[in-house]
């Protein structure tokens, strides 16, 4: 339903409900007791729009749960498949990410992470834990989070490729690369891993290395477009312009050249 009209039948159904419910209130002190007439007009003016307005709400938050699913399937599918409830709590503290809420979606959380009894469960809770974090600026929370992930064994490529990001932030370069490399080595296609390990290499002007791991991203994904913009500096920093050329002949990427968050979310 388009937003303006949902807006709309919310404000519509609230002033009802509000005016019945005065309107029966008054009446009743008028004449001093509630007669049919009144009940009955309290069912249909207050009752039933009531029940509407909850029934929107409910198709919204239905509609977000099933938004949430379909983008982090990946890092939730597997998660509290014993337990509808927390299975829709977690997929509402993803949708709060995505909406920018990440102290809301921390406190379900935190909440859910008692519960976790599976490897599956501990690292989609920590996963969105540690995002709610770096969006919050918060990066040493958020390493906190992914490292005792790894201590405990359930970190993926996921974890340790925002990681690496985390410990380039924080201008730790020799850990950003050591976590790069891990989650290269555990998932050898992680095109956000090797993106970001020739950013690093890209800042720190080791361009051939940079050059190297852009060219096997353009290769994995060539749509990948924060890949091809880096690698279109990496050629015009080399003076390499028939590669520089050839690779604007062949793709659309316009983007700048980034370092970015593996939620996966950009693995598409």
């Amino acid at each position: 339903m388009n937003k303006k009209v949902m807006l709309f039948a919310k404000i519509a159904l609230s002033v009802s409900v509000f005016l019945s419910i005065t309107l029966c209130t008054v009446s009743a002190i008028v004449i001093s007791e509630i007669r049919f007439l009144h009940i009955l007009s309290t069912f249909l003016f207050a009752f039933l729009p009531t029940i509407a307005l909850v029934k929107i709400f409910y198709d919204e938050y239905t509609e977000k749960l099933v938004s949430s699913e379909a983008r982090f399937q990946k890092e939730i599918s597997a998660a509290f498949i014993n337990d509808t409830r927390d299975k829709k709590r977690l997929l509402y503290a993803s949708y709060l990410y995505t909406s920018k809420k990440y102290n809301r979606s921390l406190k379900i959380l935190e909440k859910l992470k008692e519960k976790c009894t599976s490897t599956y469960e501990y690292r989609a809770v920590d996963l969105f834990c540690a995002l709610n974090f770096t969006s919050l600026s918060k990066y040493r929370e958020a390493i906190a989070v992914y490292e005792s992930a790894a201590i405990l064994g359930y970190a993926n490529a996921s974890f340790y490729s925002n990681l690496g990001h985390l410990y380039a932030k924080l201008g730790d370069a020799v850990r950003a690369h050591q976590s790069y490399d891990i989650a290269i080595c555990e998932e050898p296609n992680n095109v956000i891993a090797l993106h970001n390990k020739a950013h690093l290499y890209y800042k720190e002007g080791k361009y051939k290395e940079a050059r190297a791991l852009l060219e096997r991203v353009n290769e994995i994904n060539p749509s990948f477009a924060p890949s091809a913009s880096l690698l279109a500096s990496v050629y015009a920093k080399t003076g390499d312009l028939a590669s520089l050329s050839e690779l604007r002949a062949s793709t659309t990427a316009s983007l700048s050249a980034t370092a970015t968050l593996d939620l996966t979310l950009l693995n598409k």
